[in-house]
């Protein structure tokens, strides 16, 4: 039968992580080991054999071995209600991090959703700005050109006028004074 420190090892326990009750217990064990003990020594000590002692003695091997399985049994229950809470604990850190991985992610594309959006408003407002600014230049050179039109209307003509000379035939010569003709005329 298994040892009650060989369940331990193999659980991977140490008597002070179990709880108190159990605790009890096995300290009980060690003691009635202890006694079971004292009482095999004092049986072989005896010269002549004592069937009453040595009938008590086999209760005492029974109860102990029953007692020992009962202990053990409960170590063993111990062990898996531990791993028991150990895997559910696990099981929902997973859960709780895969929700916030899937939180993240969402926050993520969220982020790109608004980053892009702002991205576009941006291209937008540029390209607003660009056809302003594109027809402000142009109205401004409208503007320029008609107020250079206008100033150019607006000024006297130059008149020409003076003394010409124009050839008159057979080698003469004729002198010709022009009064206030415009140059388009």
């Amino acid at each position: 039968m298994k040892k009650i420190q060989d369940v331990l090892d193999e659980v991977d326990l140490n008597v002070n992580e179990l709880p108190e009750p159990t605790q009890r217990r096995v300290q009980t064990y060690a003691n009635l080991e202890k006694q079971l003990v004292a009482a095999k020594l004092e049986l072989e000590a005896l010269d002549e054999p004592d069937p009453e002692k040595q009938q008590v003695y086999e209760d005492a091997i029974n109860y102990f071995n029953d007692y020992e399985a009962d202990v053990i049994q409960s170590i063993q229950a111990y062990a898996t209600r531990l791993e028991n809470e150990l895997q559910a604990k696990a099981m929902k850190e997973k859960r709780e991090r895969e929700l916030k991985e899937k939180e993240n992610e969402a926050r993520i594309k969220a982020r790109k959703e608004a980053e892009a959006k702002e991205n576009k408003a941006k291209e937008e407002l540029a390209l607003a700005q660009g056809k302003a600014e594109e027809e402000a230049r142009k109205a401004q050179a409208e503007a320029e050109e008609k107020a250079r039109l206008e100033a150019e209307a607006s000024k006297p003509k130059k008149k020409s006028g003076g003394l010409g000379f124009i050839l008159a035939g057979l080698g003469i010569v004729a002198a010709v004074v022009t009064f206030g003709a415009t140059r388009d005329k």
